[in-house]
């Protein structure tokens, strides 16, 4: 059962993880659906802090 649950979870995320279509890519799709899970939330706060950071690195790079 627990080989088919795997399966039901792998191939659930496999159509969004198309890119790693190697079967040793198997275990990180697992770290990549959980990445995509934690990702979405994240990325409206850090969106804002994000531009401000890029107004920063901008500056700094020009300094460089």
């Amino acid at each position: 059962t627990l080989e088919r649950e795997c399966w039901a979870i792998l191939n659930k995320p496999k159509p969004k993880v198309e890119p790693p279509k190697e079967e040793p890519a198997k275990q990180p799709t697992t770290n990549q659906q959980e990445q995509a899970q934690n990702q979405p939330p994240p990325p409206p706060p850090p969106t804002s802090s994000g531009n401000q950071q890029s107004t920063e690195q901008q500056p700094s790079m020009e300094v460089d």
